[in-house]
């Protein structure tokens, strides 16, 4: 029987710690810092591993090892909003989770789970796509569409809420809270549906959006 490299495992050890305590600083700060900032913390602790990267590979510890320790996982994700309606978590490949309470929070995520569908049958190329939804915990999760809008021309941000109804629905909190920045392709986004109402092809009943606290 082989025995196990005493220098191998030594430097598995290392690296395994070494991931640990930058998914335990993400968590730890990731109610404080934006996006941007814990990528760009991301990139200056990895920097900083190459010279352990290093002294590993003369342990001959494959790459392909080394590299899966400083993979953070994509299921990471940061708190860039809690409130008392809803907590959003950005996770670090684009996905936005946002999970509701609060009063009213099932009313409010079943609608806005119904007017995200709804835009996605409509093709509607300003607002968050819907990629999947937990009834059990009130939570959906949905592509990134950009960072939010600080300024922006009071004329523009009515003529967005506006295009809008063009899809039949209308948005019913039109502040420029609600906008977000695209810069993929250089789009202003709408974002939060869970007072909208639409405006085609329903009951007035149907229509009727959950009311605001």
């Amino acid at each position: 029987m082989k025995l196990a490299d005493p220098t191998v495992e030594s430097g598995k050890e290392t690296l395994s710690n070494f991931n640990a305590k930058i998914r335990k600083f993400l968590h730890k700060e990731g109610s404080e810092w934006n996006l941007v900032k814990c990528v760009k913390v991301r990139i200056s602790l990895i920097s900083k591993a190459f010279s352990v990267l290093h002294w590993l590979r003369q342990a001959f510890l494959p790459s392909h090892v080394l590299l899966s320790y400083f993979t953070l996982s994509p299921d990471i994700m940061i708190t860039v909003k809690d409130t008392l309606r809803a907590t959003v978590r950005v996770s670090f490949d684009g996905r936005v989770s946002k999970q509701f309470h609060g009063p009213r929070a099932q009313e409010r995520f079943d609608n806005e789970v119904r007017i995200l569908r709804h835009l996605e049958e409509k093709a509607c190329p300003f607002v968050p796509r819907l990629l999947k939804t937990d009834a059990s915990t009130l939570t959906m999760v949905t592509t990134n569409c950009g960072s939010r809008v600080h300024h922006l021309d009071a004329k523009r941000c009515a003529e967005l809420f506006a295009e809008l109804e063009d899809f039949g629905v209308r948005h019913e909190d039109p502040d420029i809270r609600n906008v977000t920045y695209r810069q993929q392709d250089g789009r202003f986004c709408l974002i939060d549906f869970e007072f909208a109402a639409l405006t085609e092809g329903e009951t007035n009943d149907e229509q009727q959006p959950a009311t605001q606290f």
